[in-house]
């Protein structure tokens, strides 16, 4: 499946991301049995979180980063995931 943009930035541990169960859970998230795309900011806060890593969230004007919102057919389907 090809991914469309929206892409954004994080630094992470590479400790976190080298890990061998973190690599395989993020290969293989499912729900109910069905594979979920991989890549979203979801799994890995709910990875970071469930193994008892604090997050921490720059939040002033200078770090914002904006995006544009997908076609209407794209972002109902975003909508009801």
């Amino acid at each position: 499946m090809q991914r469309q943009g929206g892409a954004r930035s994080s630094p992470m541990r590479q400790g976190i991301l080298q890990d061998p169960l973190f690599i395989e859970c993020y290969a293989n998230d499912n729900w109910r049995g069905k594979k979920l795309d991989v890549g979203k900011d979801t799994f890995i806060s709910r990875w970071l979180q469930l193994h008892g890593w604090t997050i921490a969230i720059q939040a002033l004007p200078e770090t914002e980063v904006r995006g544009t919102v997908k076609t209407a057919s794209d972002f109902l389907k975003q909508m009801f995931r």
